[in-house]
């Protein structure tokens, strides 16, 4: 297969450092949108237009969207809806949500029968809905069907109920029913009356402040008897709270710096990252779940992400990071692009962007990030390691080709004379030799040098020592890359001490932490060089490859063998080699980078991937 001949079709971290700084319609129309009106940045997939050589560069152009530049757009769309609809922007959500956030097939059922679109979603056009904050009533003579709640003069039940119908139950089990919804409807089993955003915000709001009331007071209850445990001990009631849980981690680093004891300065230098990272997303995430309608809105937003073929959330652990696709470069539609299958299968692209957390991944596949190498061939490697690593290095392990064969055997006895199930040869174990010649004079256990004459058996042999090449390496940079990815997570408090020894400032040590995300993404592009080169038959530019390729390896070895040598107090001295060795495997990054990039865009290149 030639360099032009990528096909296959498949619904849907870059290594690049610098980046440069319109709509395509993908699948059904949205609403417009002007990129020139938003605050958010729009990046290239790929930071240069062409190759060393001037190869075209096929790029795209992306923004790296936070959680509330997505629900920005996503009330901008509801309002736009119903600037034409004239509905209200409730019912436009509610409209929008049942035909998967596509406007143009909204407009068109809800023109052509508004009364039957709204009966789909369970609104009544022509009644006139109860105002939201008229449907929280306390009832001090009512009870509940599911919780058999029964309110009193003193202690009234507090209920709720949809602006579309009268089935009332209390707040608490209303509120447990919605939790986790994001169609929202009227509790009762019969009754398809839906509940408007708007009323599940009352819902939600009477929630919260019954909460807050419970919380001032418990507060004060915790607060009392702090004071009567410190007149009873003799000890100064705020000293109490001074050693809690939850002080900062620059009090940490505090009082591990004046400790300085290893254990503890080990434990603390691997555990410091990981704390802060796992707190900030946390509190984002708390923020969101902090009341019933902030965890329906993002719900909801997610869920409009998912339905967009221009929208990608960010496929790394946890990450709430989500990436529009915006347009193709000059480049892309000049070369008659006109879709992302189209622009992932041809050569000379990586649709690899960054998410607003730093993550980087493939736009078109949602693979980890695969520079150098196409959509295509990423897929082909990564369903072959999985059907036959293991596989592969069981049989060779385990099992012998039949010498007349060539079907794999794998013995289940003691005794080593074989008989072969598919053609019947019989044959010695240890020596392969035919068994009828096992005489008293005959030595198996004396070394021969034997001629393999079957053909079949050395290019079954080959294919395998091939694989076993590339992928043991692929998979020895795979393990030192996530050896220094957890390297990194300590990176923060590795520089934080620093500074304290060296008495120097942030900007000053930030050398050190430039060298070390240089190395990860050397490392990654690296590892998936030789995923690539596994599928190029021999040829010149193969040979070009695997000289840049080799450059590359000893730049990365070389200034990972620094990092891990130098002491945190010596890195200040050693800042100019630093320095030196991370350009230096940045240069040979981008070289076996360009390198491929052209090779990818010649015909000479041949691939040949099985199908």
């Amino acid at each position: 297969m030639s360099g032009s001949e990528f096909s296959f079709s498949e619904e849907g971290y870059s290594s690049f450092d610098e980046d440069d700084g319109y709509q395509l319609s993908i699948g059904d129309t949205d609403v417009a949108f002007d990129p020139d009106a938003s605050q958010v940045e729009v990046k290239y997939s790929y930071p240069d237009a062409t190759t060393s050589t001037k190869v075209p560069i096929n790029r795209i152009k992306y923004q790296a969207l936070s959680y509330d530049d997505v629900d920005a757009l996503l009330t901008e769309k509801i309002k736009s809806v119903n600037g034409i609809l004239q509905v209200g922007d409730d019912e436009s959500m509610v409209l929008l949500q049942k035909f998967n956030w596509k406007v143009e097939r909204l407009l068109e059922k809800f023109l052509d029968n508004p009364i039957r679109t709204y009966d789909s979603v369970g609104l009544n056009y022509n009644a006139v809905r109860v105002q939201p904050e008229k449907l929280i009533v306390v009832d001090p003579h009512f009870f509940c069907p599911i919780c058999c709640s029964e309110g009193s003069e003193e202690n009234p039940l507090t209920t709720f109920h949809s602006g579309g119908c009268d089935h009332r139950y209390c707040v608490n089990c209303y509120a447990t029913f919605l939790k986790e919804k994001t169609t929202l409807t009227c509790m009762d089993t019969e009754c398809h009356s839906v509940i408007l955003p708007s009323e599940l915000k009352s819902l939600s709001d009477c929630i919260l402040n019954a909460e807050s009331v419970l919380g001032d007071a418990s507060n004060g209850l915790a607060a009392s008897k702090t004071e009567a445990s410190a007149d009873f001990y003799g000890y100064a009631s705020d000293s109490a709270t001074t050693r809690g849980n939850d002080y900062s981690d620059d009090e940490d680093a505090a009082e591990l710096d004046s400790d300085g004891e290893e254990i503890e300065e080990q434990r603390y230098l691997v555990e410091y990252r990981k704390r802060k990272l796992e707190k900030a997303v946390q509190d984002k995430e708390k923020q969101r779940n902090k009341s019933l309608y902030s965890r329906y809105r993002s719900k909801i937003m997610k869920d409009h992400v998912s339905q967009q073929a221009d929208f990608r959330l960010c496929p790394a652990l946890d990450c709430p990071g989500i990436v529009r696709f915006i347009d193709f470069d000059s480049n892309s539609a000049s070369s008659g692009i006109t879709g992302l299958e189209q622009f992932a299968n041809q050569h000379r692209s990586f649709p690899i962007v960054e998410c607003s957390y730093n993550h980087f991944f493939c736009f078109y596949c949602s693979k980890d990030n695969h520079v150098p190498i196409p959509c295509p061939i990423v897929k082909a490697w990564i369903k072959k390691c999985k059907d036959d690593s293991e596989t592969a290095n069981w049989i060779d392990n385990n099992t012998k080709p039949c010498p007349q064969c060539d079907t794999n055997i794998e013995k289940n006895g003691g005794c080593n004379h074989m008989t072969c199930k598919t053609c019947c040869h019989e044959f010695c174990w240890i020596c392969m030799g035919l068994w009828k010649d096992h005489k008293d004079f005959y030595k198996c256990n004396r070394y021969q040098e034997v001629k393999d004459d079957s053909p079949q058996k050395e290019n079954s042999r080959r294919y395998l020592e091939k694989y076993l090449f590339y992928y043991n390496r692929f998979a020895a940079h795979q393990t030192s890359f996530k050896k220094d990815r957890e390297f990194c997570s300590k990176l923060d408090f590795l520089i934080q001490k620093v500074q304290k020894r060296n008495k120097v400032s942030w900007i000053e040590t930030q050398f050190y932490e430039e060298a070390v995300r240089i190395l990860l993404k050397g490392r990654h592009t690296l590892m998936w060089s030789y995923a690539f080169l596994y599928y190029v038959e021999p040829c010149r530019l193969k040979h070009l490859i695997e000289d840049s390729q080799f450059e590359l390896s000893k730049a990365v070895e070389s200034l990972s063998k620094l990092i891990e040598t130098v002491k945190p107090e010596n890195i200040i001295k050693y800042r100019q080699r630093f320095i030196k060795e991370s350009g230096l495997l940045k240069s040979h990054k981008y070289a076996l980078v360009d390198i491929c990039l052209d090779a990818l865009a010649s015909d000479e290149l041949l691939i040949s991937i099985p199908t």
